[in-house]
């Protein structure tokens, strides 16, 4: 399951709180107890379900989605998306750029691990009327800098398959 955190839009005037790369330590304590976990295949599976969450919401099709939430982040985002649908909104996302991704976080629990990835990506962002294709908010000659914080989540024990690691982003294959 996924939960994520918008961080800031840089060049918004606001602060950027510092996060720190911690993956060589974060992978050390993850081979410790699956030793065929690779960083770089998971980094590039998150890279991917990222720009998936990007497209299912300009989409407006939340449903590719839930695979990856927990219910009640699925259940906000939906609900979100159905404001934008009655609205005859679309929000418009182009040229997605991942420019830096690394593991952040890692916590062991009885029953589930999380595992904490930093992006900071930069895209074109912003709201047309879904009939007139007129601009409502943004600015498509614009790019936008985001940072974000995902966290997923799966089961302790859980085993990364190489076979099916970074193959799908309609199911999870680490949880």
């Amino acid at each position: 399951d996924l939960q994520q955190r918008s961080l800031d839009n840089e060049g918004a005037g606001t602060v950027v709180p510092q996060i720190t790369d911690h993956t060589p330590e974060i992978e050390r304590a993850i081979l410790a107890v699956d030793p065929l976990f690779n960083k770089d295949t998971f980094l590039a599976w998150s890279k991917e379900v990222y720009v998936t969450l990007q497209q299912a919401w300009m989409e407006r099709d939340w449903a590719k989605i839930r695979p990856f939430e927990k219910e009640e982040l699925f259940a906000q985002h939906q609900k979100l998306l159905q404001e934008y649908i009655e609205q005859g909104r679309i929000n418009v996302m182009e040229r997605i750029n991942i420019n830096e991704a690394y593991l952040h976080k890692y916590e062991r629990f009885p029953e589930y691990e999380y595992m904490t990835v930093y992006m900071k990506t930069r895209m074109v962002d912003y709201i047309i009327d879904e009939k007139t294709k007129k601009v409502l908010k943004g600015d498509p000659n614009r790019d936008c800098h985001m940072a974000y914080l995902l966290t997923f989540m799966r089961g302790t024990g859980v085993k990364t398959d190489p076979a099916t690691s970074n193959k799908s982003t309609v199911a999870c294959p680490y949880c």
